[in-house]
C-alpha cells in the first residue's frame, strides 16, 4: 500500500512537471499577445482630422511605420519651438492621442507621435529593439524640421511607452525624459504570471538603461496601480536619486485623474524650466 502511494505520488509529481513546462510553453510563444495586444487594437490609421498635422513613413519590409507629426501653431524656421517625442502604451494607437498633443501644445512644444510596428495597419512584427529603432529613425526627421529646436527634443514615455522612451534615450540623447507609469523591467513581472525572467523576450531593461542616462528624469507614478505596482515605479528613483518623483492617488489607466491634471501638467512645466535653465 505504502509503494502504491509513492508511485502515485510520483505520477502527480511528474504530471505537474509536464504541466508546468507546457504552461512556460505556452507563455513563451504567446506572450507577444500580451505584451503587444495588436489583436485588440484598430487594424488602420486614419489621416489625421488637422490638416496641420504630417504624416511620416519609414519603410518595414514590404510595408511601412508611421508617425504623426503635430508642429505647435506658431513654431517656425524663425522662431523654433521644443519637440516631445511621445511613446504611447502598448495597449494605445496613435489616433486616440489627441488629448496628448494638446497638453503639449499648452506647454508650448510641438508633438511627435511614433507608431508602433503592427499597431495601427503598420507593417512588421513589434519588438522591443524594432521600436526603439523605429523611433530613432523618427526623431532623426525630427531633428531636421526647421521649426523644431533639435536642442530641446524631449521624450515622454507611458507605461511600455517608457521602456521604448528610455531605450530611445540611450542611442539619440534627449534633453529629458519623462516616464509615467513604467516598469523597471518586464522580465521582473513574469514571475507574477508563474514563469522563470529568463523566458521574456522583450524584457525592456528600463533598470538597466535609466541610470547611464545623463539626461534629467521625472518619473510618475499612480499609488493606485495594479497593472504596474508603484513599487517599479520607486525602485527606478531609487536607482536614480536625481530624478525627480511624483506620485498620484491613481490607477494604471487613469493617471493623471482630472482633478490632478494642473498639478501632473504643472510638475511637468516646471521640470522642463529647470531642465532647460530658464
Amino acid at each position: 500500500m505504502a509503494e502504491q502511494r509513492h508511485l502515485n505520488w510520483r505520477r502527480l509529481g511528474r504530471l505537474a512537471g509536464v504541466g508546468y513546462l507546457v504552461w512556460c510553453g505556452l507563455l513563451f510563444f504567446l506572450q507577444d499577445l500580451l505584451v503587444f495586444p495588436t489583436h485588440l487594437l484598430p487594424k488602420a490609421t486614419p489621416r489625421p482630422a488637422d490638416p496641420r498635422v504630417r504624416v511620416w513613413q519609414l519603410p518595414v519590409g514590404d510595408g511601412a511605420v508611421v508617425a504623426w507629426f503635430a508642429p505647435h501653431p506658431t513654431a517656425s524656421a524663425t522662431a523654433p519651438k521644443p519637440a516631445v517625442v511621445f511613446c504611447h502604451g502598448n495597449g494605445e494607437v496613435i489616433a486616440n492621442l489627441g488629448h496628448v498633443v494638446a497638453a503639449w501644445h499648452e506647454l508650448g512644444c510641438s508633438v511627435l507621435l511614433p507608431e508602433y510596428r503592427g499597431y495601427g495597419g503598420c507593417a512588421g512584427r513589434p519588438s522591443e529593439r524594432a521600436l526603439i529603432a523605429d523611433a530613432r529613425g523618427f526623431v532623426a526627421l525630427l531633428a531636421r524640421q526647421p521649426e523644431v529646436d533639435p536642442r530641446r527634443i524631449v521624450y515622454h514615455g507611458r507605461s511600455l511607452g517608457g521602456g521604448v522612451a528610455t531605450g530611445l534615450a540611450e542611442v539619440a540623447p534627449p534633453a529629458a525624459l519623462i516616464l509615467v507609469s513604467t516598469f523597471d523591467n518586464l522580465s521582473s513581472l513574469a514571475p507574477s504570471y508563474g514563469v522563470p525572467p529568463l523566458l521574456v523576450r522583450n524584457p525592456f531593461r528600463t533598470d538597466r538603461r535609466l541610470p547611464r542616462l545623463a539626461c534629467p528624469a521625472l518619473l510618475i507614478h499612480g499609488t493606485h496601480d495594479r497593472l504596474v505596482p508603484v513599487a517599479k515605479g520607486r525602485r527606478l528613483h531609487a536607482l536614480v536619486p536625481t530624478s525627480q518623483w511624483l506620485e498620484l492617488p491613481a490607477g494604471h489607466n487613469d493617471l493623471p485623474r482630472p482633478e490632478q491634471r494642473e498639478l501632473f501638467w504643472g510638475t511637468v512645466r516646471e521640470f522642463l524650466d529647470a531642465a532647460s535653465g530658464r
